[in-house]
């Protein structure tokens, strides 16, 4: 890893505490002070949904969601088609699954263990009390009455199924017993970093959600949750992880001048939790980047044309013959 700018620090351009109030502190390398090259907004300037570009400490998940600016969520939906994109923008969906409430539940655990009571209260098993006059205890009326109580009582928090707790103890300590994880998260840095950038090419608004910024080490170490981390490199294909770490990876070397290296940790759900950790490489990196720059180029397409294409029609429909192939497992599918 080398750096693009050796004379320019860590130090961030710009930094908030999260609240609407405020005028972020400023952080400027000196490089960018004496050039003129970053304008600082008046307090007056701010939006409610658009922040200039910085880098952002403290800012709730549901605040930074709140913000306009391309995500790598954004940049997958495009992958389909710029019209599903469009759609996906004028009408966000609540981000209430329950692999990305677990996921978030995950980063809190590991990433800001502080903040799990404050945040997270667990559903007691009133279903087991219940077992001996249902057969279906959770479909019962006295069942759904007391889960009721219990979220009113609990209001502000976030309830999370008792087995939960069980899987989050076992991705910790697995998280604690891979050294190279370890060593990822327990870096010099702050977690949950927001960052907002204008790409360098398009122009575009852009934004990301680092689960950490190693300061030190210059790596974004990133917690992925899975089901096999025997064939990760698969995941990260289907998944475009490599897309997501270039987006990151660029985004921080806009605004700080230095390269990081973007590190995946793959950690199972379920017993015996096996965990896998290990940088991009430098193709991947590469790959991903080909990948969302050409999506941005498209996005500042369909933004001064006002044109948001879906589909292009086949010149027919071709049905290739089935061929035996094995999963992951060693299961063989037929694949259509």
């Amino acid at each position: 890893m080398n750096d693009q700018s050796p004379s320019t620090t860590a130090e961030p351009l710009l930094s908030c505490d999260g609240s609407g109030d405020t005028q972020p502190t400023i952080g400027i390398p000196s490089s960018l002070r004496e050039s003129g090259s970053l304008e600082v907004p008046s307090e007056k300037s701010f939006e409610p949904k658009r922040r200039p570009p910085g880098i952002y400490y403290d800012v709730p998940f549901d605040e930074y969601r709140e913000w306009s600016g391309i995500n790598q969520s954004s940049l997958k939906i495009a992958m389909r088609s710029l019209a599903h994109y469009r759609h996906a923008k004028d009408n966000p969906e609540p981000n209430d699954k329950d692999c990305f409430r677990f996921g978030r539940l995950c980063h809190a655990g590991r990433l800001e263990p502080i903040t799990i009571l404050e945040r997270y209260v667990l559903m007691p098993a009133f279903e087991k009390q219940l077992t001996e006059k249902y057969d279906r205890p959770k479909a019962s009326k006295e069942y759904k009455a007391l889960k009721q109580q219990f979220e009113e009582v609990n209001q502000g928090k976030e309830v999370v199924p008792d087995d939960w707790y069980h899987q989050l103890c076992g991705i910790l300590k697995a998280l604690d017993a891979n050294k190279r994880a370890k060593a990822y998260l327990s870096g010099d840095g702050p977690a949950e970093v927001s960052i907002v950038w204008d790409d360098e090419v398009t122009g575009l608004r852009c934004k990301a959600r680092l689960d950490k910024w190693d300061q030190t080490n210059r790596t974004i170490p990133d917690i992925k949750t899975t089901e096999d981390a025997s064939d990760f490199a698969w995941s990260c294909r289907r998944y475009l992880y490599h897309m997501q770490g270039a987006f990151y990876s660029d985004g921080l070397r806009t605004l700080t001048g230095i390269d990081h290296d973007f590190c995946l940790i793959a950690v199972e759900k379920s017993a015996p939790y096996g965990c896998r950790s290990a940088p991009l490489s430098e193709d991947a990196i590469d790959g991903g980047r080909l990948l969302y720059r050409r999506l941005l180029r498209q996005i500042a397409t369909a933004e001064e044309t006002g044109i948001w294409p879906a589909y292009r029609d086949p010149e027919e429909w071709d049905v290739p013959a089935p061929e035996i192939e094995l999963t992951k497992s060693g299961t063989p599918f037929f694949n259509l």
